[in-house]
């Protein structure tokens, strides 16, 4: 862990080894996220290879149908509404 201190001006120095382990250097743009933990920060570079979530992601509800055994069209059918359109893997 490291730790740093903010200055009155709201500035923080990333120390030297923190910036070579992420290919930063002098000029180098971040991004800074809140998260549940604190702040992230990394390289632009970095945050253009990393995965975008959306609100609407579904891959957390992947494991709720893994053990079922109804196809694409039952499930959709107990959904209702109307599914033609949807492409379904055969």
């Amino acid at each position: 862990m490291v730790t740093a201190k903010v200055s009155p001006q709201g500035q923080v120095v990333i120390p030297a080894q923190l910036r070579s382990q992420t290919g930063m250097e002098a000029g180098s743009e971040v991004i800074m996220e809140p998260s549940e933990e604190g702040i992230l920060i990394f390289p632009v570079s970095a945050a253009r290879l990393k995965p975008k979530r959306s609100p609407f992601d579904a891959a957390p509800a992947f494991g709720l149908w893994k053990d079922d055994l109804r196809s694409d069209e039952e499930l959709l059918d107990e959904l209702g509404g109307n599914w033609s359109d949807i492409p379904l893997e055969t």
